[in-house]
């Protein structure tokens, strides 16, 4: 099980991440030129990172995703409607969202699941909206991603916004 996190691990930082581990202590906005470089650069990796899972076991990449998404703050650009989001995922399933132009914390849960078109995804939820499943192979490739941590880095689960930000502005991440 460690070769498949090692492996996994390899090919992340092989795909040019230049999310992991970079300190960002700075608000910033992106460009338009800058979200398509992002997008280019995402699609590449979802594409590297559906061949190297697509032959494994499905309990492998499981613990993968869980481990994705356990106790980490993700700043994440959101492409169709051109906004920029912070979330922490607890590794109990819930999950809190940090949208733009808002003074509150949106609470949700996810979770992973085997969908019948998509197979392994992990599946968000906040409240009345139905739920919304991404594709492992988008979660493990860090589609979207400008910024990933361990931990709830802004506070999130306390239900507060540390500030209000446009659609657009990065919430800066310092490590600790």
């Amino acid at each position: 099980m460690t070769l498949f996190g090692t492996t996994i691990c390899a090919a992340i930082l092989a795909l040019a991440s230049p999310a992991l581990g970079q300190e960002v202590t700075t608000t910033y906005t992106l460009s338009d030129a800058q979200m398509t470089d992002r997008f280019i650069l995402d699609e590449f990796r979802v594409a590297r990172m559906q061949e190297l899972i697509s032959d494994l076991p499905d309990e492998l990449i499981r613990e993968q995703l869980r481990k994705h998404m356990s106790d980490r703050t993700k700043t994440v650009l959101h492409y169709d409607d051109r906004f920029v989001f912070a979330e922490y995922s607890t590794a109990d399933g819930r999950i809190y969202s940090w949208m733009p132009d808002s003074d509150s914390v949106v609470e949700g849960t996810w979770r992973i699941s085997d969908e019948p078109n998509t197979g392994l995804s992990v599946c968000f939820q906040a409240g009345d909206a139905p739920p919304e499943c991404v594709q492992a192979a988008y979660i493990l490739s860090e589609y979207c991603s400008l910024a990933i941590e361990d931990a709830d880095t802004f506070g999130l689960s306390t239900s507060e916004v540390p500030f209000t930000r446009q659609r657009l502005a990065v919430p800066g991440i310092a490590k600790q």
